[in-house]
């Protein structure tokens, strides 16, 4: 190892997958400094992302499911955790609204949650903002929710967004859309980084927009357009989770039921068939990391990182001290 050039093992390693990486931490302490350093685990978060490597779609139903991106094949059932409030004595019992980000400023991850809930005593109440979707969509430096329309308060479908490095809701423009004479149902999500949005008119197409530059209105671009589909029927939902490593297709999820490769130039849809996911399902996509979420072991692992540091300094002294006697 210690003939081949620092550089060459730092590219091999961007290369791999953290399970790999997390094994090679016991290959040497240099090895481990490295892996463990936080401008390695940044730069092998960043390649992963461009390069599309150590993607996964995590399915959920009742349970979740992880299907591997490149492989897009078999579903394997990940464990899962129940959320508990910060006391441990409120159980999530009902609908929850919540988002999970980077806040930028700090250089930390927030979960954002909004909740009815009950305590065990059976009392609590909870408030709730309206929103279509659960779970907040994080693009730029936000999570978003589509609030939908009231008509009877004269109030339209916004797209509402919540800054966590503020802690402040604001509402964000919307594109132009074209056919507004039609009646259609607008949601949010992310593609490539970029905050979207998909216009149903429902039994016509579906069009995906996408904010090239966030928060600005001008910035918003229609990407392709989905038209029915005799053999799957009207589009009672349909978001797009990521484009191909070719860039000439995109994977869509639809009706929460298929997963399907659409060409926006061909207009040709392929269904993926996934082996031992649910029946129903949403969709998300994952991208494997080195980073910790929890403040104590990210402290910890940087402590124990520094102490590794320091027992290879000792190490050193005392191989100098032998060779002088």
């Amino acid at each position: 190892m210690s003939r081949i050039p620092h550089e060459v093992i730092h590219d091999i390693l961007l290369q791999l997958p953290v399970k790999s990486l997390v094994r090679f931490r016991s290959l040497s302490k240099p090895i481990c400094s490295l892996i463990d350093g936080q401008d390695f685990i940044n730069l092998h978060l960043n390649h992963s992302i461009t390069a599309k490597s150590n993607h996964s779609i995590i399915l959920k139903e009742w349970d979740l499911f992880a299907v591997d991106f490149d492989a897009l094949s078999d579903a394997v059932e990940v464990k899962q955790h129940p959320l508990y409030s910060g006391g441990g004595t409120e159980v999530i019992a009902g609908y929850v609204y919540y988002g999970f980000g980077y806040d930028s400023y700090g250089d930390d991850y927030k979960v954002v949650r909004m909740a009815h809930f009950v305590r065990e005593d059976g009392g609590g109440d909870g408030g709730g903002l309206g929103c279509e979707r659960g779970y907040g969509v994080f693009a730029g430096h936000a999570l978003h929710w589509i609030v939908p329309q009231r008509r009877q308060l004269g109030i339209r479908d916004c797209v509402l967004g919540f800054d966590i490095r503020d802690d402040k809701f604001f509402e964000l423009p919307q594109p132009d859309y074209e056919n507004k004479g039609m009646n259609f149902q607008v949601d949010v999500g992310v593609l490539e980084g970029n905050l979207c949005v998909m216009c149903n008119y429902e039994h016509v197409c579906v069009e995906v927009w996408v904010m090239k530059e966030y928060g600005v209105k001008e910035s918003w671009c229609k990407m392709f357009s989905v038209h029915a589909i005799k053999w799957i029927g009207a589009f009672m939902f349909l978001r797009p989770l990521v484009y191909s490593k070719g860039g000439d297709m995109v994977l869509l999820e639809v009706n929460g039921e298929k997963l399907l490769w659409y060409d926006w130039k061909t207009k040709h849809a392929k269904v993926v068939r996934v082996r031992g996911g649910p029946r129903s399902f949403g969709s998300e996509m994952y991208v494997e990391s080195l980073i910790r979420i929890n403040d104590g072991d990210r402290i910890g692992w940087k402590k124990q990182q520094e102490l590794d540091e320091e027992e290879e300094e000792e190490e050193e002294k005392r191989k100098t001290n032998r060779n002088k006697r």
